[in-house]
């Protein structure tokens, strides 16, 4: 097999934007080509490597005009190869085939391309939507009324038929939320530049470590959900179940319902599926924060919320997220564009709301994890390019994410230690350990983190919602399954930033598939999606998924070009250096009129 963790010579070449004349013997510039893809199961375990999603698995559409274009990546065959073994499908041109045996607990799974270097613009344009997984030993079935100790009523589904009864309600909503920017004639506006974020305009790769397209961070300037700008639903007087998903690229959200007059609100569930015991929001404000790519299950109780129009809120900064109080920290966001999630149409009830009150609710409990037996140290950390420009803040411009390790240093405390993709692999767990693992986020932003194939038990399992801190997450390797595919598959989750990392960021394959938690910068990818395809069980735009109608007003166009203004920054950062590899990276949707950040 060979190497794919080279990086590109670019000797003399300087850097041309897409669109303008190009000598290869001098110029460079960006893809141009047909879309790639390659779907990622967001949350599954127990697959077969051929099955997760490999970004260098990716392939083209199955097209006749697809000119010298590769058809797929460079491990896409030996995967397909693997796939004809284990189960006898053979994969068809411009196509995977994906086998999940659900080894999850009962929880809210989702979907999204996951392709090499251009996973935040195919996240952004592209499909994404929920899979939803019911069942198990610690699944609904499971929960009961601590009042009767029989079997609990939740918030249901509409059924998949009911011939004669007209429409049937639906009483658990899947809500994924997004951020994104529109043209003044509708498309989507994605940056194709990096001036765009910090107003650095080169010089670029090879004369420095920047690359010349990827921004760090992108925050759009509408929030829409499953699809839609700042829609409404209609609701009774009544408890729902809200699966909520935070699809955004690079923004936290902090959904606010202190806004709806006699609400009430308990999170029931995380990405690793039910909580210990159902949370009142009510103690938090009536607050939800929510990372990038993070999942929550929520009980939401309209029955004495007044008839009427009332709107889910968003407190969560216009800018990257480093902890703090909204108002005092930062400030919120725009409440009259990415302030406003959704409206509420609240009608009274139809008939009597048979379902268990959240504050009944006896939960699952968590399976029992064995004794640690190691704890590992892991660093997130950045790294800084020095340059002259007194446009950039403090004089240096985000280059690259990086993981790394924290090792003693001269025997007074620990110290971190970058690694690149070409580094021997570092942490390597046997198969059924139970370990610690202590996460030091040394970036200056908070950074959620995403490991494939193993749980994170427990609240707040998403990842670390603080920049410049210490996370401590106890994760189990699974004790069966196929042989893994030689790569560590684990990250974190702010897109823009993940697809700069690229493989460089990344420790070298060797002999087990682990979840390392991979670096960002700035803003990160990994997972992060659009909702809209059906496909799975409560895929968004489906059958489970809410009738969601857009409000009269249509999604406000960006007006004036603007970049946004980078946050202050105190935290450590990865020492200079060689930045990450630097290849040909898909375009955005063209130099538009952006919108505010």
């Amino acid at each position: 097999m060979p190497r794919t963790d080279v990086r590109p010579d670019f000797s003399g070449l300087t850097y041309v934007p897409p669109g303008e004349p190009v000598d290869p013997d001098t110029q460079y510039s960006t893809y141009q080509g047909p879309v790639p893809m390659v779907v990622h199961l967001h949350g599954a375990m127990g697959m077969g490597d051929e099955s997760d999603g490999y970004p260098e698995a990716w392939y083209l559409p199955d097209a006749w005009d697809l000119g010298e274009h590769a058809e797929h990546g460079t491990w896409y065959e030996f995967f397909a190869r693997r796939s004809l073994q284990r189960y006898g499908e053979m994969w068809r041109r411009g196509e995977q085939v994906a086998h999940y045996p659900n080894d999850n607990r009962d929880s809210t799974l989702w979907f999204h391309d996951h392709t090499l270097g251009i996973t935040r613009l195919n996240v952004y344009a592209g499909p994404a939507g929920f899979y939803l997984l019911r069942g198990g030993p610690h699944g609904e079935d499971e929960v009961t009324d601590a009042r009767t100790g029989r079997r609990a009523v939740l918030p249901a589904k509409a059924p998949a038929s009911a011939r004669g009864r007209g429409r049937v309600p639906t009483y658990e909503l899947p809500l994924a939320i997004q951020d994104r920017s529109f043209n003044a004639d509708g498309s989507l506006f994605y940056p194709d530049t990096r001036a765009f974020f910090d107003g650095y305009e080169g010089p670029y790769v090879p004369d420095s470590p920047i690359h010349p397209v990827w921004n760090p961070e992108f925050f759009g300037n509408t929030l829409i959900v499953n699809g839609r700008t700042w829609p409404f639903h209609e609701v009774e007087q009544r408890r729902y179940r809200l699966r909520l998903l935070n699809g955004c690229g690079s923004r936290f959200l902090i959904l606010d319902l202190s806004g709806i007059p006699g609400v009430r609100a308990h999170q029931i569930g995380n990405d690793g599926g039910f909580l210990p015991a159902p949370h009142d929001l009510a103690q938090d404000g009536l607050r939800l924060l929510m990372a990038p790519a993070e999942r929550a299950d929520v009980i939401l109780d309209l029955t004495d919320v007044p008839v009427g129009e009332h709107v889910i809120t968003n407190l969560g900064p216009d800018e990257p997220y480093g902890g703090g109080e909204p108002g005092v920290d930062f400030d919120p966001a725009d409440p009259t564009t990415t302030g406003r999630v959704m409206q509420l149409r609240v009608v009274p009830a139809t008939g009597r709301d048979r379902t268990t009150p959240a504050e009944h609710l006896q939960l699952p409990g968590l399976p029992a994890d064995g004794t640690a037996v190691r704890t590992r140290k892991l660093a997130l950390l950045e790294h800084m390019h020095a340059v002259d420009d007194h446009e950039v803040e403090e004089g240096e411009a985000p280059a690259a994410a990086l993981l790394g390790v924290m090792r003693p240093h001269e025997g007074k405390g620990l110290e971190a230690h970058p690694l690149t993709w070409a580094d021997p692999v570092t942490e390597n767990p046997d198969v059924g350990d139970t370990e610690e693992w202590e996460i030091y986020n040394l970036t200056a932003d908070a950074h959620p983190v995403h490991v494939h194939e193993t749980p994170v038990p427990g609240p707040g399992a998403a990842g670390d919602h603080g920049g410049g801190g210490r996370v401590r997450h106890r994760r189990r390797r699974p004790a069966a399954g196929p042989a893994r595919r030689p790569r560590p598959e684990g990250h974190g989750h702010l897109l823009s930033g993940h697809d700069d990392a690229d493989p460089d960021d990344l420790p070298q394959p060797r002999p087990v598939r682990l979840a390392l938690p991979r670096a960002r910068a700035r803003g990160q990818r990994d997972d992060a999606a659009l909702p809209g395809r059906p496909g799975a069980e409560g895929a968004a735009g489906g059958r489970d998924a809410a009738p969601l109608t857009a409000v009269a007003r249509p999604a406000r166009p960006a007006s004036t070009p603007s970049r946004p203004s980078r946050p202050r920054r105190s935290a450590p950062r990865a020492p200079s250096g060689p930045g990450p590899r630097a290849g040909p990276a898909a375009p955005g949707p063209g130099r538009a009129r952006p919108g505010t950040r």
